[in-house]
């Protein structure tokens, strides 16, 4: 039994570490990316890999509503999460509901306006709702109405509220915005919605990145998670191939 969780120790160590790894070297990949893609006024984008900064503007008449917030957004993303306790005791947060809500909205400075397809982005944005019920906290109307509309009972089976967590992340209109992603064709400048450069931002073969960070912020951040992660990752995989010959070296010899 020991050997065979001793296998199971070394196996995670050597797969945590290939995944932590690869995760730094995809950083490093974007951070080259957005260091060598020149920033891009929106009047002079050119189709292929374009970054811009703007502000996030909704089509007319088609802003969102934010599920949990009920805020006023462009694109929305929620978690609905339950606090458990293990068989040792150890309080941890599982989630019961995800989702997101992405639909077209724009991009504006102050040379013009491209439309933006957010369809498999990144999108990189702080928590922009947070509610925790408890005893003697008022709920929120839209939390009411999302757990009367998924038919979650908040009730523990004999008293209390359950241990409940609402998160909810937006881009709200007027927001600022970093964008990295392909610029092509609109397919919608024959019709309704207004594009003034007749192109769309959207998805292709490379990265595409919603933030409202910066490309300063960015940047910053991955100055240190790359670094950390392809070392860190690096001497995990190393421990854990040695720790798995030391597990196999033993059960040969057995």
């Amino acid at each position: 039994m020991a050997s065979f969780e001793g296998v199971i120790g070394a196996s995670a160590v050597l797969i945590g570490g290939i995944g932590i790894f690869w995760n730094g070297f995809y950083k490093f990949y974007k951070k080259r990316l957005i260091e060598n893609t020149p920033t891009s006024k929106i009047r002079s984008i050119a189709m292929g890999m374009v970054e811009i900064n703007g502000k996030a503007v909704p089509p007319q008449g088609k802003v969102l509503t934010g599920l949990l917030s009920g805020d006023k957004c462009v694109y929305y993303r929620y978690a609905v999460e339950e606090r458990k306790t293990d068989s040792k005791g150890r309080q941890y947060w599982t989630a019961i509901d995800r989702g997101e809500k992405r639909a077209h909205f724009y991009v504006k400075d102050e040379t013009g306006t491209v439309l933006l397809d957010p369809t498999g982005a990144e999108v990189d944005i702080p928590v922009d709702f947070t509610h925790t019920l408890s005893e003697g906290r008022k709920t929120p109307a839209t939390i009411v109405q999302y757990m009367v509309s998924k038919k979650i009972n908040p009730k523990q089976f004999f008293f209390g509220y359950r241990p409940l967590r609402f998160t909810e992340w937006h881009i709200a209109p007027g927001d600022n915005l970093y964008v990295l992603g392909t610029a092509g064709s609109n397919p919608f400048k024959t019709k309704a919605v207004r594009n003034e450069e007749g192109a769309m931002i959207a998805k292709g073969k490379g990265t595409f990145v919603i933030s409202d960070s910066s490309e300063k912020e960015i940047l910053g951040k991955y100055k240190w998670q790359v670094p950390l992660q392809l070392f860190g990752g690096a001497a995990l995989i190393v421990g854990g191939l040695w720790f798995l010959m030391q597990v196999i070296t033993f059960l040969n010899g057995s």
